[in-house]
């Protein structure tokens, strides 16, 4: 009847003597190890299974026969050869004979399932931390080419989920289509320096700036980098669609009979299995993030695709803030007629740059430009035709500078432009072209003007020859418009003789 009770409980049972000679093995001990009765009856346990000395099971069943109270380890990891790794419970308790210990038994009970759920539950709670930790980075920053670094080398950073590649793709529209253009790439090499100091920011914000500085780095690196490949990347959203369906995060594998990979990123990329994030903002497709291991080969399992569908939905959010506050900041410095820079920060541009060329003993120009007989032309056509002049004057301006020069419009048909590292002679190549450019362009209302055509004039001051302050320059290029203006028109005029 004991043998029969013995081997129906579902525990592994095994009695040891204080010498830990094995007396009894059930039924459930011979399923979870694999060896039968037969085989251990008579034999030393600890000697069968030395792996017990590392949880110290030897210690506590000596404990049990000195002290004789009872004592539980739990969840020790074991190895077994039929059931592979297991974690397991002991309970270890005194077997009286003749009111004295003879037997000790070890009762064990698998729970390796209860473990890995912790485990689990663990893994999606230091998840949600990191996540969390991402969003005050994110939204730390309103500048939207540093959220969308942010974001990839996020993905990217080992101490998280360590993806070995992200890239983002913007979507545009154009004349011949909708177009996917690569806009970053971050790789484990490339994105090195900004992985380093995530820990650090996550942990303390201030740590921001130096991650800025990480950015600058990023961008101005000149070797031949997974970014600067994204860069020259592009294709068709069609080619995107040709086989596959992108809703939602999206897994692609080469074999998978459903939703084939697209054969553009396929030839791009050359790896096999990827998974693609689309970003939508204001349900707006922005883009999508490509992801992969290109190196580890690692393949992709649920909780990888979790993370990254709720990081890519606090990308979303990060970026939709970015890019208000960039439309909101733009509406406080931006003509919003022209878009050219309004009066208020051309001054304070024009301060920057003449610091900067006091620091580094440079040059620097003034350009104040005005329309002729504007005001009459506005009372013959209307505002509604002035606005539209002054819109095709701020293009014309924008096309003749540089990319490095600032044009703005300085109030009514005026307009001012501030050249850095230019003297009187190129400030005035720059004046002429615009001045003989408006001249030859053919306005909308230009063959109904009854005083000839549309011209515009301009004064020239520059830094430092006519002055080191920048107050000083503004008036010094305005006397010399105006000097144009009362000289027929039509003109640019410098302080040079």
């Amino acid at each position: 009847m004991f043998k029969t009770i013995f081997n129906s409980v579902h525990m592994s049972i095994v009695v040891v003597d204080k010498k830990f000679i094995i007396h009894q093995w059930n039924k459930e001990t011979e399923s979870m190890y694999g060896i039968t009765s037969k085989q251990v009856l008579g034999k030393n346990l600890v000697d069968l299974f030395p792996d017990l000395k590392r949880i110290k099971l030897d210690n506590y069943i000596k404990s049990v026969f000195e002290t004789g109270k009872k004592c539980e380890i739990k969840e020790k990891f074991r190895k077994t050869l039929l059931r592979g790794d297991l974690y397991i419970d002991y309970f270890i308790s005194p077997i009286m004979v003749d009111n004295k210990i003879k037997y000790v038994s070890v009762a064990s009970k698998e729970v390796t399932e209860r473990v890995r759920l912790r485990h689990n539950l663990q893994e999606k709670n230091e998840r949600l931390n990191i996540l969390y930790d991402i969003a005050k980075t994110l939204f730390s920053t309103l500048n939207l080419e540093e959220v969308l670094f942010l974001i990839l080398t996020g993905i990217t950073n080992p101490k998280m989920e360590g993806f070995n590649r992200a890239a983002l793709f913007q979507l545009d529209k154009t004349s011949q289509g909708r177009i996917f253009t690569g806009i970053m790439g971050v790789g484990k090499k490339s994105g090195n320096e900004a992985h380093k100091l995530w820990k650090k920011l996550l942990n303390n914000p201030r740590y921001f700036e130096k991650f800025s500085i990480a950015y600058n780095n990023f961008m101005e690196n000149q070797n031949p980098t997974f970014n600067s490949f994204v860069q020259g990347l592009g294709f068709f959203q069609k080619d995107l669609k040709r086989n596959s369906r992108l809703r939602g995060i999206t897994y692609f594998k080469v074999g998978r009979k459903k939703n084939k990979p697209p054969k553009i990123l396929l030839d791009f990329f050359n790896i096999k299995e990827f998974v693609l994030v689309p970003i939508y903002i204001e349900k707006e497709l922005f883009g999508i993030i490509y992801v992969d291991n290109y190196k580890s080969k690692r393949e992709f399992d649920k909780s990888d695709i979790e993370f990254l569908e709720l990081s890519t939905n606090l990308a979303s959010m990060a970026i939709q803030l970015s890019k208000k506050y960039e439309e909101t900041y733009e509406s406080t410095i931006r003509d919003s007629l022209t878009k050219l820079f309004n009066h208020r920060r051309f001054y304070s541009i024009l301060k920057e740059q003449t610091t900067l060329a006091k620091e580094s003993k440079g040059k620097l120009a003034i350009v104040m430009l005005d329309l002729d007989y504007f005001k009459k032309y506005n009372d013959t056509f209307g505002h509604i035709e002035g606005d539209q002049v002054l819109r095709d004057v701020s293009s014309i301006i924008l096309s003749k500078v540089r990319n490095i020069d600032f044009a703005a419009r300085y109030g009514g048909e005026e307009f001012a432009l501030i050249l850095p590292s230019v003297d009187k002679d190129e400030a005035m190549n720059i004046a002429e072209r615009i001045r003989e450019a408006v001249q030859e362009h053919e306005f909308k209302k230009s063959k109904e003007i009854t005083w000839g055509r549309v011209t515009i004039s301009g004064g020239i001051a520059t830094y430092p020859e006519d002055s080191k302050k920048f107050i000083e320059l503004v008036k010094i290029a305005d006397e010399m418009l105006y000097k144009a203006k009362s000289k027929g028109r039509n003109k640019i005029l410098t302080t040079k003789k």
